[in-house]
């Protein structure tokens, strides 16, 4: 079995476990109760739900039965919160449990939305996710699930929820964040896009934290000098602090408006003090963990964490040899099957070099398959692939689903199809392929020679991926329609730009240069 198979149980029986509580307790009319029911319970519906539509890969780990149960006794923590609710009869103020449910909101939709965004975006291109959500963070899904565990936890007023999730930050989620950083941090543009975001926390300039903390203090004292003309009192009557004298409520709408407008005239110098070099980035890391955990027991607004100083991409400069190359990921997945993405060392690696560091292997290119070990150069085998077909025959003799899964079994290849397929060239339809056979290119190798392969009847899910071009020149709205047409797959997007690897696959004329065909067709 799998990690996710023990999560997914544990959340999808949330709703359960919560309706449990409310009918030995009775709390059928407590408003607080079915407030968790409706966060927590529909937080683990989506979570299966989402498990099965864009699984995240990082819990596809084959595990025990023993290890399972581990993981079912530690997120059972979680089901403290309800037991207390119903069992102590917790009722939470109307304005609490709205503010709660708008949090959850919040949660949901960067969660959820910054885990399509990277199934989506991977499925694509391997690289660096820079923009949308992950454009001033590097952890958005982990921001939006600390949102969502927060507002449910809160409902319980009470600090067990809390040190629940802190204890689970400390222990799964900051190592899983750290690790994240470490295997992305070979991708050129690492140290740029390192110093314009932040681990958790959006990483926005100091004047704009100063403006958002004034704009809040001012709308709260808007409120307060308002209230105060007509009896509202914000902070005895609805916050619950009974002990506040009554000078200090008649004028502490006054003040807020005051403090709030100076924030905002100071926010213009905050950027200033931001630029200022980082002396240690390790410092700098432990200090937003500290926030992070401060903030999630103290139930506090993120803070402002200095970014860490920018560093130099990890330097892998080891030479490999037969297949074993570092710490790395897949740099396309099977949808995007052109060659895998960058080497790491210039330095010949094979026959006359040395192996390559683990998780890596030796790229030798295609049709190089030999008793020796040609040379070539080391690159990243990946952490995990789709399933998109694009069957490919390895130089170990087997046949693997797509060009990704090859290279994650470190498998230089050999050619385009099955292992036992009939090799054909473009344009042999009714020729060397029998009838209702197409002579069919590997994808992203135009300039190849085929296999000969049916004309599909129907697409796999992961052939959606649209627009596309295809190596007539023709552009098509998805994959999808490509296939149906029997024509090779040459690259995502239009065909007015189109990209290359080599010349061969450029027009007659027309030449390779810097991934672009350049000349008159």
């Amino acid at each position: 079995m799998k990690q996710k198979h023990f999560i997914d149980l544990s959340k999808g029986v949330t709703p359960l476990v919560v309706l449990a509580c409310m009918f030995v307790y009775n709390a059928w009319d407590n408003p607080t109760a079915w407030a968790y029911l409706a966060t927590h319970g529909t937080y683990g519906v989506l979570w299966v739900l989402k498990s099965q539509i864009f699984p995240d890969k990082s819990w596809e780990a084959p595990c025990g039965i023993g290890y399972g149960l581990v993981i079912l006794g530690g997120l059972a923590l979680y089901w403290g919160t309800p037991w207390m609710i119903c069992a102590w009869q917790i009722e939470a103020p109307l304005w609490f449990l709205s503010l709660c449910v708008a949090i959850f909101g919040i949660g949901v939709f960067l969660h959820f939305a910054a885990d399509m965004q990277k199934d989506a975006t991977l499925k694509l291109k391997r690289g660096l996710i820079t923009d949308g959500l992950f454009a001033r963070t590097r952890n958005p899904n982990y921001l939006g699930e600390l949102l969502i565990y927060g507002s449910f936890s809160a409902l319980a007023m009470h600090w067990y929820p809390f040190v629940v999730l802190a204890v689970f930050m400390a222990v799964i989620w900051v190592p899983n964040m750290l690790k994240k950083d470490k295997s992305i941090s070979r991708h050129e543009g690492w140290a740029a896009y390192k110093a314009r975001t932040g681990l958790l926390f959006p990483k926005i300039s100091g004047g704009t934290y100063m403006a958002s903390l004034g704009i809040f203090l001012m709308g709260v004292g808007l409120v307060d000098v308002l209230g105060s003309w007509n009896g509202f009192d914000l902070w005895r009557g609805v916050i619950g602090w009974r002990s506040m004298p009554d000078a200090l409520w008649q004028f502490s709408g006054y003040v807020e408006l005051g403090i709030g407008y100076m924030l905002l005239r100071m926010a213009g110098g905050g950027d200033e003090a931001e630029e200022a070099p980082v002396e240690s980035e390790g410092a700098a890391n432990r200090a937003e963990t500290l926030v992070m955990l401060l903030g999630t027991l103290l139930v506090a607004c993120p803070s402002q964490v200095t970014p860490p100083a920018e560093v130099p991409a990890a330097d892998a400069s080891t030479p490999c040899a037969d297949g074993a190359c570092p710490d790395g990921g897949q740099l396309d997945a099977g949808a995007q099957v052109a060659d895998a993405g960058q080497s790491v060392d210039t330095t010949p690696c094979g026959e006359g070099g040395t192996y390559c560091p683990e998780d890596q292997y030796c790229h030798v290119g295609w049709s190089t398959c030999g008793e020796e070990p040609e040379l070539g150069t080391c690159r990243f085998r990946g952490e995990f692939c789709d399933e998109h077909p694009d069957p490919v025959c390895g130089c170990d003799g087997l046949t693997y689903t797509n060009q990704c899964q090859a290279r994650l079994a470190g498998v230089n290849l050999n050619r385009g199809g099955p292992c036992e397929a009939r090799l054909c060239e473009v344009g042999d339809r009714g020729n060397t392929c029998p009838d209702r056979m197409y002579c069919r290119v590997p994808d992203y190798q135009c300039g190849r020679s085929g296999y000969c392969a049916e004309v599909p009847t129907e697409c796999h899910p992961d052939e959606g991926l649209g627009p596309v071009c295809g190596c007539n020149g023709v552009g098509y709205r998805t994959l999808c329609e490509l296939r149906m047409t029997g024509t090779g797959f040459r690259q995502l997007g239009d065909c007015e730009e189109l990209r290359c690897d080599s010349d061969a696959d450029c027009a007659e004329g027309q030449t390779c240069e810097r991934g672009r065909c350049v000349g008159e067709e």
